[in-house]
């Protein structure tokens, strides 16, 4: 009975921290929580589903409900910025190495930018200047850009951004990388929760 006791401590244990560690956690930004017409200006930050994203550029980004990036609900509207450094920007900070990101956009013209792991690019014409890879990881575009479209990324993101000057963006999709520290944690932990046998004489 007493095996049973410690074993189920110990599958209890490795439930919990598998709840905080996990193998990668998937979260979803869709701006559903942000005041309709809230306005962004330089500096400011906008916070979603627990993700900081802080507003850089000289024009303005507005919670809007026109959903041209193909979402439901409230989206993040771009607007204005200057031409050489692509317009309006939103730096994310996951608080983590992300994998499999993903968002819905749409590019309304002028320029936009993007910048992966460090590595950045100004966008004159969205589709036609888009790499396939930036920043070590690779870029896949579905859709004309124009029309609800999006962006998808293959490889491990430590630093993202992205806007323009007429630009819509909705649904960032990502998976939290488990941090090595924590997986140790978890190792840890079993080896304390394993169940100890007592010699019989």
């Amino acid at each position: 009975m007493t095996s049973r006791l410690v074993a189920g401590g110990a599958f209890a244990a490795v439930a919990a921290i598998l709840s905080i560690v996990g193998t990668a956690r998937g979260d979803l930004i869709d701006f559903e929580e942000l005041i309709l017409g809230t306005r962004y200006f330089d500096g400011e930050v906008i916070t979603s589903a627990g993700v900081n994203m802080t507003v850089l550029g000289t024009g303005h980004i507005d919670v809007e409900g026109f959903n041209l990036a193909g979402g439901a609900g409230n989206e993040l509207e771009f607007f204005g910025g200057g031409n050489a450094t692509g317009g309006m920007s939103a730096v994310f900070d996951f608080g983590a190495d992300v994998e499999n990101l993903s968002l819905l956009f749409a590019y309304g013209g002028g320029t936009a930018n993007l910048s992966i792991n460090g590595d950045t690019i100004i966008l004159f014409d969205f589709a036609a200047d888009l790499p396939a890879s930036l920043g070590g990881v690779d870029i896949t575009l579905t859709g004309n850009t124009f029309d609800p479209s999006m962006l998808s990324f293959d490889g491990v993101v430590s630093a993202f951004s992205i806007g323009g000057q007429e630009f819509n963006v909705d649904n960032v999709s990502f998976d939290v990388i488990p941090a090595p520290g924590a997986i140790a944690l978890f190792g840890l932990a079993l080896m304390r929760r394993r169940p100890r046998h007592r010699a019989t004489s």
